[in-house]
């Protein structure tokens, strides 16, 4: 490759702003979570539908399958 040319790619590719990473509230992860358990729509969709990454998706509802049991725990104070 051309070294005017690598020096060009590269200077685009560093004056272009970086994406701020997105924070999720846990609200809306449980209900992305939620869907994906209840499996009426598959992954691909979910991720289309809610704008999240397929792999993002998995992970909370791998964590919230894991962490299920905590909602029935005695010693735990409930808000309601």
């Amino acid at each position: 490759m051309n070294r005017r040319l690598y020096d060009l790619q590269v200077n685009i590719a560093l004056s272009e702003p970086k994406k701020k990473r997105r924070k999720y509230d846990p609200a809306f992860k449980a209900k992305v979570a939620i869907a994906a358990i209840r499996g009426e729509k598959c992954l691909t969709e979910l991720s289309e539908y809610y704008e999240v990454h397929h792999s993002q998706i998995s992970e909370w509802k791998r964590q919230l399958i894991s962490r299920a049991e905590l909602a029935f725990r005695q010693n735990l104070r409930t808000p309601w």
